[in-house]
């Protein structure tokens, strides 16, 4: 049987998040009557999202310019940065260049843009001047394996050739004041952005007798099918007026999901001949929410009712939980658990999200190759449905690849995901505690782009402290607003991060805990709008504590408040230490006030170097970072 090689899928995301308390904030705002306020507030909780990405912050999500015009000039800026990154890296872990790739496949459902993100793609990063393109918008959540379906079918009839697929899907430009009914209300809180790329090559492309630097297994795509009924047009579409498009849900497209499942049953069983009950077979499943994949497991495992009970689980993603830890004893969770891990972890991101789950699913397997446990090949089906109402599916097997041409041990810890920071950050703080916190409204106020960690491995601060006026008043001029000289800096301080995430100075990562520290690049950065040479760089993994899901960050500094931080030999002039024992608000001035101090001239240094080195007309600075064009997203 004719097949093609999947590589690893990478994911990207804005650093800006938003948590489920983020979202039911939003709906006290948005929902005006008590009695949907309390039905919206069941809901946000029952999709159990532990957070979503945004472009933009969520405050400026509700002031966007609604209007076409103003859309587009968030999106496609920011989506061609996305699709940039994206593609380098997923052509990284397969060991390939712009040279190896014939065809390029990009799918977008949140924003035009005309030339395509595919064209743009070949302009920016130079990929041969024959390279096909095929941009797709209407495929919507089921783009993701629609786009392998489509590059499985190119390399079938070209063996030699290998295809990029890349999916951008900004949801948070999708928002629509205007749209108060409930349906649109759950996908305001269901839906995230990301990116997502993977290369598909034929069984005789030049690719796969490399060694991949990071990756040990690949997916094999064996068959696959689209499934489009009748009459169901009006299930998921978009209206367009003077606004731009409306998001349209029909009520009943739960109860349709579950009419797929034959059809799925019979395609694995009489064409794949695959057993839908093995033990090892993998379900990466996209339907667009929680009730919708129960609905279609449900359907397909008649047995998953009785054995589980009547709802489904979503902590199951995180094997760390204890009561997680037994639900995910139940083998039929097991095949489903990295799609409960990316909705959970990252919400509805359309075209995006099946990519994710292979990621996922490979990392899962690659650690188990590394230990000795298991390399052993194992099923999988790639499920999505999307307008029309129709489903895409896809049958692989998950292989490892020869010894020879597995990668070397590397120690640069591989995240889940990848973070595209706009612009990049100056600053990484970890830890708010009172030092913390402080430092980190100080550098938000000299200017510097700042990233705030509030390790939760640590217990939380509640010191309270009796304030000077002279102390006072430099925390009035931060933006704190006080009215008593007795505070508790950290939640004093915390609103004025927040307000100033607003301004794109500073980035919450409130629900996560340091993972390691390196000066290691693994793919190195070529950006229209980049803000630094890469040899300033330091790689960050972040884990956030509620998924487990990592998360890789890029920062020209780091600030820590605890001793427990393992720096590496060769970051001892990037990474900065304010411990000190917070019995007095002026000790923590005297430890933050020189490091401020530092860190504003040392960023201050990099930023007019980098301006001095970049050349205008040929756009190159001497390095490797290149520029031909500066931008900061802005409402």
């Amino acid at each position: 049987m004719s097949s093609s090689i999947v590589g690893k899928s990478v994911i990207l995301v804005p650093s800006q998040t938003i948590t489920q308390t983020e979202t039911h904030d939003l709906v006290d705002i948005l929902v005006a009557d008590p009695k949907e306020r309390n039905k919206m507030h069941s809901i946000v909780k029952n999709t159990n999202i532990a957070k979503r990405h945004s472009c933009i912050p969520i405050e400026k999500v509700l002031k966007q310019d609604t209007s076409p015009g103003g859309r587009h000039k968030l999106y496609l800026p920011i989506a061609r940065e996305f699709a940039q990154r994206v593609a380098e890296r997923a052509l990284f872990e397969v060991n390939a260049t712009v040279e190896d790739i014939d065809a390029i496949i990009v799918t977008s459902c949140t924003g035009f843009a005309m030339p395509s993100l595919g064209n743009y793609l070949i302009s920016d990063m130079g990929f041969k001047h024959t390279t096909r393109v095929l941009p797709v918008a209407q495929w919507g959540c089921a783009g993701s394996v629609a786009a392998l379906n489509w590059a499985h079918t190119h390399c079938i009839a070209y063996p030699d050739q290998a295809v990029l697929f890349v999916a951008v899907e900004l949801c948070s430009l999708m928002y629509q004041p205007s749209d108060k009914d409930i349906s649109m209300m759950i996908c305001n809180s269901l839906f995230g952005d990301a990116a997502g790329g993977v290369v598909v090559m034929g069984e005789k492309n030049k690719i796969l007798e490399r060694t991949w630097p990071h990756s040990s297994g690949a997916l094999r795509l064996l068959r696959h099918e689209t499934f489009c009924p009748p009459d169901k047009m009006h299930y998921l579409y978009y209206d367009e007026d003077h606004e731009g498009w409306h998001f349209r849900l029909a009520p009943n497209v739960v109860s349709t999901v579950g009419t797929i499942a034959p059809y799925m049953k019979s395609f694995l069983e009489e064409k794949c001949n695959q057993d839908i009950c093995e033990p090892s077979m993998r379900y990466l499943v996209h339907t667009g929410g929680p009730k919708i994949l129960q609905e279609l497991l449900d359907e397909l495992f008649p047995q998953f009712k009785t054995a589980i009970g009547d709802k489904l689980i979503m902590e199951g993603c995180n094997p760390k939980n204890v009561d997680a830890a037994k639900y995910l004893a139940n083998s039929r969770v097991r095949q489903i658990d990295n799609s409960l891990t990316t909705m959970r972890g990252f919400g509805n991101t359309s075209s995006v999200t099946v990519l994710t789950e292979m990621r996922l699913e490979m990392q899962a397997y690659e650690r188990r190759i590394a230990a000795g446990v298991n390399d052993e090949s194992f099923p999988a089906l790639m499920v999505a449905c999307g307008p029309g109402f129709t489903a895409e599916w896809a049958y692989g097997i998950f292989f490892a690849r020869p010894e020879e041409k597995r990668s070397p041990i590397h120690n640069l810890e591989r995240p889940v995901c990848f973070t595209m920071e706009l612009p990049r950050l100056d600053v990484l703080v970890l830890g708010m505690g009172s030092t913390g916190a402080f430092l980190a409204s100080h550098l938000c106020a000299a200017g510097l782009n700042v990233g705030s960690v509030d390790d939760l491995t640590t217990a939380s601060e509640t010191k309270t402290f009796s304030l000077t006026n002279e102390s006072l008043q430099m925390l009035k001029n931060l933006g704190m607003d006080s009215s008593g000289k007795d505070v508790n800096l950290v939640e004093s301080l915390k609103p004025v991060l927040q307000n100033n995430r607003t301004d794109d100075h500073v980035v919450p990562f409130w629900e996560y805990k340091l993972v390691s520290i390196s000066s290691e690049l693994d793919v190195l950065r070529t950006s229209r709008f980049e803000t630094m040479n890469n040899d300033d760089v330091i790689t960050v993994i972040l884990e956030h504590v509620p998924t487990g899901v990592t998360q890789q960050v890029q920062t020209m500094f780091v600030v820590t408040t605890s001793d427990a931080v393992q720096v590496p030999a060769d970051l001892k002039g990037k990474v900065f230490s304010a411990k000190n024992s917070e019995e007095k608000f002026a000790e923590i001035m005297s430890a933050c006030a020189p490091i401020s101090k530092k860190l504003v001239t040392l960023t201050n240094q990099i930023r007019e170097r980098f301006s001095n080195g970049v050349t205008k007309e040929s756009g190159v600075q001497n390095g490797n970072v290149h520029i031909t064009e500066r931008f900061t997203p802005s409402i």
